[in-house]
C-alpha cells in the first residue's frame, strides 16, 4: 500500500499542501520560483475546483489578493477549512471497533484521499443508521482510531455490492467537491475487468446506448431511448471457447447505475453469474457476478501528482473456474 502522511512533496511551482487537523496548511518553500501573488497561489492549489472553494480559501488565507509572492509568508494556514466531522458516535474504543468490522484493504492513503480495494459482497453506504457492515462506516472508524477527527469517508464513485476492486474516497467535503468535478469532467480514468457469457465477435468496440430504470423490475435498469446517455468502451482480453466465456476490459465514459451490466446484457453477453441481467453461468467463487474495478488514474487535487493504481481480479485466477 502506498501510504503518505504529513504532507506532500512540493509541486513544480514550489507549493505543497497538507492537513493539520481541520486546517489546510500551504507551504511556499520555493517562493522565488513562484510568479504572482496570493490570488495565483490559491488558484494553483485549487486548480479545477468549484469557484466557491477557491473563494473560501482566499478569505481564510487572511492575505490581500494583490499581495506579491515575495511578500507571502512561507506557511499559510487556512484555519477551519475542513469542517470537523467528529460526530461523537465513537464514545469508546469498543464503539469504534464495532463500526470498523469490515476489513479495509488500502491501496493508497494520504491526508486527503484514500483508495480502497473493495471485496465483492460489501456495501459502500449504510442501509440504516447504525449499520456497520459497509465501507463508509469502517473508514470512519479507521479515521477515528487514527485521530483524524476532521476526516470522514466520501465515496467519489460507486461500485455495486457485487463488484470488487478499487474505489476512491475523499476525506472531507472540500476534496470531495474537487474530485466530484474531476469525475464529472471525465478526468478520473476508470477501467473494469469483466467475465461475460459467450464469445465476442469484435476485439474492441463502443456501446453508446442510453440507460433508464426498468419499470417492471425493482432495482433493475435497461437500455431506453428516454434514459440518460451512457457510453462504455471495451476490448477483448482473452476468450475460452470451451467454457464459452470472454474476459473484457471496459472503460466508462459515463457512470450510470449498472452501466456495464446493462450494456453487455443488451448486446447478448451478460456478466457471468449476473442472473438479474440474463446470465446462465455460475461463478464457483461465491460471487454474484464477475466484475472488478481494476484501474484508476487521477491528478491529486493539491500536489498535482498523478495517482495511478491497478488491481487484478480474483476471477482471473485459473483456480476458480466458471461453470
Amino acid at each position: 500500500m502506498k501510504k503518505i502522511y504529513g504532507g506532500h512533496a512540493a509541486n513544480d511551482t514550489g507549493i505543497s499542501a497538507r492537513r493539520e487537523g481541520g486546517d489546510l496548511v500551504i507551504e511556499t518553500s520555493m517562493q522565488g520560483r513562484f510568479a504572482g501573488g496570493v490570488k495565483e497561489l490559491i488558484e494553483s492549489i485549487f486548480a479545477g475546483a468549484p469557484d466557491k472553494i477557491i473563494e473560501k480559501a482566499r478569505r481564510l488565507s487572511g492575505l490581500r489578493p494583490a499581495e506579491a509572492a515575495s511578500a507571502l509568508p512561507p506557511k499559510i494556514s487556512l484555519a477551519g477549512f475542513f469542517e470537523s466531522r467528529d460526530t461523537g458516535i465513537y464514545n469508546d474504543a469498543e464503539s469504534a471497533k464495532a463500526h470498523g468490522s469490515v476489513r479495509l484493504v488500502f491501496e493508497y492513503e494520504d491526508d486527503f484521499i484514500a483508495v480502497l480495494n473493495k471485496p465483492a459482497g460489501i456495501k459502500i453506504h449504510p442501509d440504516r443508521e447504525g449499520d456497520a457492515d459497509n465501507l463508509c462506516a469502517a473508514l470512519d472508524a479507521h479515521f477515528h482510531a487514527s485521530s483524524e477527527r476532521s476526516a470522514r469517508a466520501y465515496p467519489i464513485h460507486r461500485l455495486d455490492i457485487g463488484t470488487s476492486g478499487l474505489i476512491v474516497f475523499a476525506k472531507d467535503s472540500v476534496t470531495c467537491a474537487i474530485l466530484d468535478r474531476a469525475l464529472f469532467e471525465n478526468r478520473i480514468e476508470r477501467r473494469y475487468t469483466a467475465a461475460i457469457d459467450g464469445l465476442l465477435k469484435k476485439r474492441e468496440g463502443e456501446i453508446n446506448l442510453a440507460i433508464g430504470r426498468d419499470r417492471h423490475v425493482s432495482n433493475k435498469y435497461r437500455v431506453s431511448p428516454s434514459g440518460k446517455p451512457a457510453v462504455t468502451r471495451y476490448k477483448l482480453l482473452c476468450a475460452d471457447s470451451r467454457r464459452g466465456i470472454s474476459l473484457v476490459e471496459a472503460v466508462l465514459e459515463t457512470g450510470r447505475t449498472h452501466q456495464i451490466r446493462v450494456h453487455f446484457s443488451h448486446i447478448g453477453h451478460p456478466l457471468c453469474g449476473d442472473s438479474l441481467y440474463g446470465s446462465r453461468k455460475s461463478p464457483s467463487i461465491g460471487r454474484e457476478f464477475l466484475l472488478h474495478s481494476s484501474y484508476v488514474k487521477f491528478t491529486h487535487p493539491y500536489n498535482k501528482k498523478t495517482v495511478e493504481l491497478s488491481s487484478a481480479a480474483d476471477f482471473m485466477d485459473p483456480r476458480y473456474p466458471i461453470k
